[in-house]
């Protein structure tokens, strides 16, 4: 099959939308098929510097040529829908299916490319920007009369779709109660299956980075929505227990230093590392999560993190918030323990449990692995796949019947 594929969340940003598209693009390449990924264009800096994980490509990369730079996220741009550039690109590739990632400018592209080419769409919802937590990254009040318009926004995109995937039972449950008219499908991002580094060069990464104690680990962007105060609150209450743990850090964004200065007045700068941006590749090869005993995350408004799903698929257990999408993953006392969103002093206690008893850490080690294999990037491109096999197939039916009506409503010439 050729697929075309729309959205704003690519490199040179880093994120999660990114890393679920570059996961999905490479394996449908694997299995023969031909894919196509419209993004916008990064002017300036951020449009020269070398894209750390260009490497890993194997899609073709246009650019929506108009795009306009987020102050609040470096290398985030949001593509102005342009349409006549990119018509004449997709003739030439004459997709299948197209497949919109992003509600936003390139998700709109996609939007009308499908419709001016009479192409079935695929569309894929990843992220509550409904949440309050979303909504102040973008300077909008946090109210419910906006949280119900950013909802009706997102309903109205994807009922565009011919198809609508989501990663998360609790998206297609808010999906279906704000009034889709089309029943959405359970998929989840996937991931590809990493190799394990020995024990002795997990033990040589750990000296490198300074980490001597008991570690837990938090990778991926440094920014409002992802609720990390409340991680540094939680850790400063484990360190009365255990002096001698450590937090890691691995990510940037826009609140690291807030979170640096924050680390400071608890007093837990000393236990506590930030090791900047680290390449997904190195991060990956290295297996960089095992580094850590335990994964932690604070998020209140995660569909389905791929870097959790990565943490899980080398054996490290979890802990938690107990919102949206993230007790799909970490399943309470099987891969990790759940806390109630923003109570730092309950996440201090599952940090603390999850690290004093043995027993339980390693049922969720084990489980942890179970559960990534369920979510192995071979098989869920499988079921992407057929869904797309489906959707054809479908708008085909559609468009035969439409034509039938109109042919059975023309008026009959009269009989000689």
């Amino acid at each position: 099959m050729n697929i075309a594929i729309f959205t704003d969340s690519f490199l040179p940003h880093v994120s999660g939308v990114c890393s679920a598209v570059i996961n999905q693009a490479n394996e449908l390449c694997r299995q023969g098929n031909e894919v196509m990924i419209f993004r916008p264009k990064a002017f300036g800096a951020s449009g020269k510097k070398h894209l750390e994980r260009s490497g890993e490509l194997h899609a073709k990369i246009r650019d929506i040529l108009i795009s306009l730079p987020s102050n609040r996220q470096p290398g985030l741009h949001i593509a102005l829908p342009m349409f006549a550039p990119t018509l004449p690109v997709l003739r030439k590739f004459r997709p299948d299916v197209l497949h919109v990632h992003t509600e936003w400018g390139c998700g709109w592209e996609g939007v009308m490319m499908a419709k001016m080419l009479r192409k079935p769409l695929v569309g894929t919802f990843h992220t509550f920007f409904a949440e309050p937590e979303y909504l102040k990254q973008f300077h909008l009040p946090n109210h419910r009369l906006t949280q119900n318009m950013m909802w009706r926004y997102s309903v109205f995109f994807y009922n565009h779709c011919d198809r609508v995937l989501s990663p998360s039972r609790s998206v297609i449950e808010q999906l279906s109660t704000r009034g889709i008219d089309r029943t959405p499908h359970l998929m989840s991002n996937g991931i590809p299956a990493t190799p394990l580094c020995s024990e002795e060069a997990i033990n040589r990464k750990r000296m490198e980075m300074g980490l001597s104690g008991p570690t837990f680990s938090y990778i991926g962007r440094l920014s409002g929505e992802k609720c990390l105060p409340v991680l540094l609150q939680a850790f400063q209450e484990v360190l009365r227990d255990r002096s001698d743990a450590q937090l890691l850090l691995v990510g940037d964004g826009p609140t690291r230093t807030e979170l640096e200065s924050l680390s400071r007045k608890l007093g837990i700068s000393g236990n506590t590392v930030f090791t900047g941006k680290i390449p997904h590749r190195q991060l990956m090869s290295e297996n960089l999560p095992r580094v850590s005993r335990i994964f932690v995350t604070p998020s209140t408004s995660e569909n389905q993190p791929v870097s959790l799903l990565e943490a899980m698929s080398m054996g490290v257990p979890v802990v938690g918030a107990e919102a949206k999408g993230i007790p799909e993953l970490v399943r309470h006392e099987k891969t990790g323990l759940l806390f109630p969103p923003g109570d730092a002093h309950a996440m201090a206690h599952a940090m603390l449990r999850l690290l004093d008893d043995a027993n339980l850490w390693q049922i969720c080690h084990e489980n942890c692995f179970a559960l990534a294999r369920d979510n192995h990037i071979e098989n869920v491109v499988l079921q992407l796949t057929t869904h797309y096999q489906q959707t054809v197939a479908a708008h085909k039916s559609r468009r035969t019947r439409k034509l039938n009506r109109r042919l059975r409503a023309m008026p009959r010439p009269p009989r000689a």
